[in-house]
């Protein structure tokens, strides 16, 4: 047993934030991303018109659906618990009731992100980085980064590692030569999230640390 230690490090709203909405299900306007990235011609003539720029527009529909979670107390429990213990199951069935929800979403999330099903692109890494001197995680990930810019048009601005991943890729010698002066036998290197989103130049690194219990009650 152990005392509230409660789940922690989850990043599910940093990767798809809350974005609120006036109804349940609904349509959204849609752009075609060839249109908006086209060169138009934009010379003219003297005295005759200019180009008419022309795009199409569609929608796309989304539905919201509903996740809740509830908490009761007995009677008899409220009535028999000593003074200190009466707030704090309130406290402590409110504190459950949140963290359920959010570990319920932080997996929701992580298998939407790691379905090649719902992403424009994907690419493996050319070879596993776990021998950490052999290979070139960082030309895998800006790879991965200018596949994305060559589909969309759009550089990322984020990375999101999976907890071994990154493990990896931090204890990596190619990692700590490139971006960290190669380290040494004595010192850990300080490969943290933000420097290496600086030598990437992205936003920020993310890494999906969350635990969860698999197993049946």
């Amino acid at each position: 047993a152990v005392q509230n230690y409660r789940p922690r490090r989850m990043i599910w709203d940093q990767i798809f934030p809350r974005i609120p909405v006036n109804k349940q299900s609904d349509s959204i306007l849609s752009w075609t991303q060839a249109d908006l990235l086209r060169r138009p011609s934009t010379l003219r003539a003297r005295k005759a018109e200019s180009e008419i720029l022309d795009f199409s527009a569609s929608s796309v529909s989304f539905y919201c659906e509903n996740y809740a979670l509830k908490g009761q107390i007995a009677d008899e429990d409220r009535t028999n618990a000593d003074p200190i213990f009466g707030l704090n199951s309130d406290v402590t069935i409110a504190q459950r009731i949140t963290d359920a929800l959010n570990l319920d979403a932080e997996c929701r999330i992580a298998s939407l992100v790691r379905s090649t099903s719902n992403v424009a692109s994907s690419a493996n890494t050319a070879s596993s980085w776990t021998d950490y001197s052999g290979r070139a995680p960082i030309n895998d990930v800006l790879q991965a980064i200018r596949n994305i810019e060559l589909t969309t048009g759009y550089r990322p601005n984020s990375v999101l590692f999976a907890q071994q991943a990154w493990d990896y890729f931090a204890l990596n010698q190619n990692v700590i030569n490139v971006g960290f002066q190669g380290g040494n036998n004595q010192v850990l290197p300080q490969v943290q999230p933000s420097t290496v989103a600086s030598l990437l130049q992205l936003d920020r690194v993310l890494i999906g640390q969350a635990f969860v219990n698999s197993n049946e009650e």
